[in-house]
């Protein structure tokens, strides 16, 4: 009886539910799916690389006892020198679910969410359901969100509905939820705390008439977070490193270390921000911008919380930082979408006419729609073929074949392999990328002692095959060859 009372009570709730955000989790629903699908054929393809290597390594390090991996402690394979706290949360889903493709959906469902705070702040802010559900869909369909979700994994992702859940319950005047998570999306990297910090900042002067206390306890938060991370932690874990000047490679047509750059920076910021590619940088911020019909640009107070991003990537002669198909916009999308609504509400409050929202909301669907097409890895023209290779899709014998061997592997080994397969063969006791080993075997891996090569040539290499013939040539006299089959290279050590 208790039973059919409890289920009476759910469809009551279920009921009040708004017909509005219903459509909106369908539509997140289908991008998960699809998405999801995307990224797990990705894997089974042997197609994704170091970076999911890397970040799956840390969790699975955690998964067998070291909780404290990428924090107190790093495997030289994997120096890289980012603090992932956000694994804590996904560890009790880990340990059982423990595959990469965990990190992939988690992602995925993480990422299409964002699309939740993203409807109820434009409904609050411009008094429409409609308008939710239009920025929601623009959210859904906004390239650099797609193509985030589609380049391995990044936790530096997951800070996106985190940081679009915060800024909601700030306009809320929820302190509490808004600190948790604020809290949440400093877990997620380090770099954040920069956009904390900035948070905070804004929050104190727009209430600067009114109650301080959330501004000043963000700003402390973000503050406290960057001295911990940044001047303590990544110090002692890095052998007393310089954690800015670890990063100042990407600037390095303006000096070698961190002051250097910013001294020259000061001195000349025209030539750091014409340096690399001007072409792609502004190809870059129409890409950032266009979807949302330039919106963005008549609310530049929030946008200022993320001016520094903008100057990192575009002052950088790498192309990574301003391209479009990495994972560094990650941080401006949630304040591109917040400016996008305030800028609607800016032009509302000109005309005072209803119309004029409509007209915006058809406007910013139709340059969205343009903007996928144009710049998404998995545009919505090529929905029907992607659908297609969901439903058709299975795994080629050689990819069997080739799963088959890494699962012979023992999990106590340790052993190099090409990037292509190194997410698949991640869960050892230690493993060194085949690049990277190379360039090192003979100086900071001197000591290491391998168990195992592991190699496929009809698989992408990041160096010139006459390079890994030459390193297997001279390892020969400690390795044996103990598999050989369409291409797939097993060597192990006498």
């Amino acid at each position: 009886m208790k039973t059919r009372v409890d289920i009476i009570k759910i469809f009551k709730k279920l009921k009040n539910i708004e017909p509005h955000l219903i459509l909106i989790l369908i539509l997140i629903a289908f991008y998960i799916f699809l998405f999801t699908s995307i990224s797990f054929m990705s894997y089974f393809s042997f197609e994704p690389g170091n970076e999911l290597c890397v970040q799956h390594r840390y969790i699975w390090v955690m998964s067998q006892g070291r909780i404290f991996n990428g924090i107190l402690e790093y495997e030289q394979g994997f120096r890289a020198a980012h603090f992932y706290m956000v694994f804590w949360l996904f560890l009790p889903i880990y340990i059982i679910f423990p595959t990469p493709l965990t990190l992939l959906f988690l992602q995925t469902f993480l990422l299409a969410t964002g699309a939740i705070p993203v409807y109820l702040l434009a409904k609050k802010k411009l008094n429409s359901k409609l308008a939710g559900i239009v920025f929601a869909i623009c959210y859904l369909l906004y390239p650099a969100v797609q193509n985030i979700n589609l380049f391995e994994f990044h936790s530096i992702a997951i800070a996106i509905p985190f940081l679009l859940w915060s800024f909601y319950f700030i306009e809320k005047n929820d302190i509490k939820k808004s600190i948790l998570f604020i809290v949440l999306s400093l877990l997620c990297k380090e770099t954040v705390v920069f956009v904390v910090i900035l948070l905070g900042f804004y929050i104190l002067i727009k209430n600067r008439n009114k109650d301080y206390r959330l501004g000043l306890i963000i700003i402390f938060l973000g503050s406290f977070w960057a001295f911990f991370t940044l001047f303590v932690m990544y110090p002692y874990t890095y052998d007393g490193n310089n954690y800015f000047n670890s990063w100042a490679w990407r600037w390095d047509h303006l000096g070698v270390t961190s002051s250097e750059v910013v001294v020259n920076f000061i001195k000349n910021p025209i030539y750091a921000f014409t340096s690399g590619s001007p072409e792609k940088k502004i190809e870059y911020l129409i890409a950032l911008f266009f979807p949302l019909g330039f919106l963005s640009l008549l609310n530049p107070g929030t946008l200022l919380i993320v001016v520094h991003e903008f100057i990192l990537h575009l002052s950088s002669s790498r192309p990574m930082p301003y391209s479009l198909g990495f994972h560094y916009s990650a941080l401006l999308i949630p304040f591109i979408f917040i400016s996008a609504i305030y800028g609607t509400r800016f032009i509302c409050s000109k005309f005072k006419l209803r119309f004029v929202l409509y007209l915006i909301l058809f406007l910013i669907l139709i340059t969205s729609l343009i903007s996928n097409i144009q710049f998404s890895l998995a545009p919505i023209s090529s929905y029907d073929d992607k659908l297609n290779d969901i439903i058709n899709f299975k795994i080629s014998d050689h990819n069997k074949l080739l799963f088959e061997i890494i699962n012979t592997i023992p999990k106590n080994s340790s052993l190099t392999v090409q990037t292509a397969l190194c997410p698949q063969i991640s869960r050892v006791k230690r493993i060194y990328v085949l690049h990277n080993y190379i360039a090192n075997h003979e100086g900071l891996y001197k000591n290491e002692t391998l168990d195992y090569i592991i190699l496929d040539k009809t698989k992408s290499f990041n160096l010139p095959m006459e390079e890994v013939d030459a390193f297997i040539e001279n390892t020969s006299n400690e390795f044996v060859n103990v598999s050989s089959v369409e291409g797939i290279f097993v060597y192990k050590h006498k």
